[in-house]
């Protein structure tokens, strides 16, 4: 799965120029599937009781930085369903989750992401 979520990373970022390639990409089902595998690793990770938070962090990172917008749609509307007592948390965690990340997928940004993601988690679970 991180192979597949790391080629779609690259292959929209190498085709991006070509405007007609990016709307065929964006209108595919293939899009529409890893948009439902970036929902449920999330929620999984972020949500539920998920004991390989490293192994769902890897394809997690080339998801959300290939889909920046749908991503940040996701964020506005967990925090918005959220109670009010719980929107500061979650908006913090969610900028946590960002700090310090590039669009790239070294390995040194996956790391830092990794270490986002424990960081971001562990507050949206207090």
């Amino acid at each position: 799965m991180l192979r597949i979520c790391s080629y779609y990373f690259y292959f929209i970022r190498t085709w991006v120029q070509l405007s007609k390639r990016y709307w065929l990409i964006k209108n595919d089902l293939f899009y529409k599937v890893l948009m439902i595998l970036l929902l449920s690793i999330f929620q999984l990770v972020a949500f539920r009781n998920c004991t390989r938070q490293w192994s769902m962090s890897r394809p997690l990172l080339p998801l959300i930085l290939s889909n920046t917008d749908y991503f940040a749609q996701y964020q506005k509307q967990v925090i918005s369903q959220a109670p009010p007592t719980r929107q500061q948390v979650l908006q913090e965690a969610f900028g946590k989750l960002n700090e310090g990340l590039d669009s790239s997928l070294s390995t040194k940004n996956r790391d830092r992401f990794t270490k986002n993601l424990y960081g971001a988690v562990k507050m949206m679970r207090e």
